[in-house]
């Protein structure tokens, strides 16, 4: 992963994104953050985990890469 960036996991299947880290500060991903703690908590060895379904996932970054 370059510098920067990040990766994240996300739905059940644990499709790995690579993101821009700036996109961690928008709201949305506060929302999804903060979800990830609720359902896995801190104690999960691995990468970052999005409880999300992949598809709107997919299209949440669409709208922040405009």
């Amino acid at each position: 992963v370059h510098r920067g960036s990040c990766a994240v996991y996300v739905g059940p299947e644990h499709k790995r994104f690579v993101l821009k880290t700036r996109y961690l500060q928008h709201p949305v991903f506060g929302a999804l953050l903060q979800q990830s703690e609720e359902e896995f908590g801190y104690a999960y060895s691995g990468g970052l985990l999005i409880p999300c379904p992949v598809a709107l996932f997919e299209y949440l970054l669409r709208l922040l890469q405009r």
